[in-house]
Protein backbone atom coordinates (compact mmCIF):
# COMPACT_ATOMS: atom_id res chain seq x y z
CA UNK A 1 0.00 0.00 0.00
CA UNK A 2 1.27 3.50 -0.64
CA UNK A 3 1.13 6.20 1.62
CA UNK A 4 -0.12 9.87 1.89
CA UNK A 5 -2.05 11.75 3.94
CA UNK A 6 -5.48 13.54 3.14
CA UNK A 7 -3.53 16.40 0.91
CA UNK A 8 -1.64 13.12 -1.04
CA UNK A 9 -2.33 11.69 -3.71
CA UNK A 10 -4.72 8.52 -4.17
CA UNK A 11 -4.46 5.37 -2.55
CA UNK A 12 -3.48 2.28 -4.38
CA UNK A 13 -4.52 -1.00 -3.13
CA UNK A 14 -4.10 -4.68 -4.48
CA UNK A 15 -7.12 -7.42 -4.05
CA UNK A 16 -5.02 -10.53 -3.85
CA UNK A 17 -7.54 -12.67 -4.64
CA UNK A 18 -8.25 -11.03 -8.03
CA UNK A 19 -4.96 -9.37 -8.53
CA UNK A 20 -7.11 -6.30 -9.62
CA UNK A 21 -6.41 -2.75 -7.78
CA UNK A 22 -8.31 -0.42 -5.71
CA UNK A 23 -7.49 3.26 -5.78
CA UNK A 24 -9.14 5.83 -3.08
CA UNK A 25 -9.31 9.49 -3.75
CA UNK A 26 -9.10 12.10 -0.64
CA UNK A 27 -12.61 12.88 -1.88
CA UNK A 28 -13.51 9.60 -1.43
CA UNK A 29 -14.04 8.46 -5.10
CA UNK A 30 -13.01 4.78 -5.10
CA UNK A 31 -11.48 3.04 -8.69
CA UNK A 32 -11.33 -0.50 -9.46
CA UNK A 33 -8.42 -0.79 -11.49
CA UNK A 34 -7.43 -4.03 -14.19
CA UNK A 35 -4.49 -5.80 -13.11
CA UNK A 36 -2.52 -5.76 -16.23
CA UNK A 37 -2.52 -2.09 -17.10
CA UNK A 38 -4.24 -0.23 -14.35
CA UNK A 39 -7.19 1.04 -17.13
CA UNK A 40 -10.00 2.11 -15.17
CA UNK A 41 -12.64 -0.70 -14.91
CA UNK A 42 -15.33 0.92 -12.65
CA UNK A 43 -15.75 4.24 -10.39
CA UNK A 44 -17.56 4.45 -7.15
CA UNK A 45 -18.37 7.67 -5.36
CA UNK A 46 -18.43 6.46 -0.69
CA UNK A 47 -21.42 7.41 0.69
CA UNK A 48 -21.62 8.52 4.14
CA UNK A 49 -24.62 9.29 5.93
CA UNK A 50 -23.38 12.28 8.81
CA UNK A 51 -21.08 14.30 5.87
CA UNK A 52 -22.72 16.26 2.71
CA UNK A 53 -20.46 14.56 -0.28
CA UNK A 54 -18.82 18.03 -0.55
CA UNK A 55 -17.61 17.93 2.48
CA UNK A 56 -16.35 14.18 2.91
CA UNK A 57 -12.44 13.99 3.27
CA UNK A 58 -10.86 11.05 3.11
CA UNK A 59 -7.51 10.71 5.82
CA UNK A 60 -6.38 7.46 5.05
CA UNK A 61 -7.53 3.75 3.97
CA UNK A 62 -6.28 -0.43 4.51
CA UNK A 63 -7.71 -3.02 3.14
CA UNK A 64 -8.83 -5.82 5.53
CA UNK A 65 -8.30 -8.70 2.97
CA UNK A 66 -9.01 -11.15 5.63
CA UNK A 67 -12.60 -9.98 5.91
CA UNK A 68 -13.25 -8.35 1.94
CA UNK A 69 -13.74 -5.28 3.83
CA UNK A 70 -11.94 -1.97 3.69
CA UNK A 71 -11.67 0.53 6.47
CA UNK A 72 -11.48 4.19 5.49
CA UNK A 73 -11.21 7.30 8.00
CA UNK A 74 -12.34 10.59 7.26
CA UNK A 75 -12.07 14.52 8.64
CA UNK A 76 -15.53 13.73 9.84
CA UNK A 77 -13.79 11.93 13.09
CA UNK A 78 -15.14 8.66 11.66
CA UNK A 79 -13.74 5.32 10.56
CA UNK A 80 -16.14 3.43 8.07
CA UNK A 81 -15.85 -0.26 7.33
CA UNK A 82 -16.81 -1.13 3.67
CA UNK A 83 -17.80 -4.76 1.76
CA UNK A 84 -15.26 -5.06 -1.52
CA UNK A 85 -16.91 -8.40 -2.15
CA UNK A 86 -20.24 -5.77 -3.24
CA UNK A 87 -18.20 -3.96 -5.98
CA UNK A 88 -20.64 -1.97 -7.58
CA UNK A 89 -22.05 -0.55 -4.28
CA UNK A 90 -19.08 -0.41 -2.00
CA UNK A 91 -21.77 -0.95 0.99
CA UNK A 92 -21.06 0.45 4.38
CA UNK A 93 -21.09 -2.16 7.10
CA UNK A 94 -19.67 -0.57 10.35
CA UNK A 95 -19.19 3.01 11.47
CA UNK A 96 -17.08 4.33 14.42
CA UNK A 97 -18.63 7.71 15.11
CA UNK A 98 -17.99 10.09 17.19
CA UNK A 99 -14.39 9.79 18.28
CA UNK A 100 -12.64 12.38 19.57
CA UNK A 101 -9.85 12.77 17.05
CA UNK A 102 -9.46 12.66 13.81
CA UNK A 103 -7.80 9.24 12.53
CA UNK A 104 -4.80 9.91 10.26
CA UNK A 105 -3.53 6.56 9.62
CA UNK A 106 -3.91 2.91 10.35
CA UNK A 107 -2.26 -0.29 9.78
CA UNK A 108 -3.62 -3.74 9.34
CA UNK A 109 -1.61 -7.31 9.68
CA UNK A 110 -1.02 -8.45 6.06
CA UNK A 111 -1.85 -12.29 7.00
CA UNK A 112 -3.38 -13.73 9.91
CA UNK A 113 0.14 -15.07 11.84
CA UNK A 114 1.34 -11.34 11.37
CA UNK A 115 0.67 -8.92 14.28
CA UNK A 116 0.70 -4.95 14.59
CA UNK A 117 3.99 -5.47 16.58
CA UNK A 118 5.83 -7.47 13.66
CA UNK A 119 5.44 -4.13 11.17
Amino acid sequence: MLSCDVLGSPQVLHLQSSGQYLTVSKGGTVGLRDREDMSLLHTHRLQNSTVSPKDLWVTDVVLLHNVHKIAVSFTSKEVVFYDILSRQDFKSKYKLQTIGWIPLTRTWPSSPSETLEDR
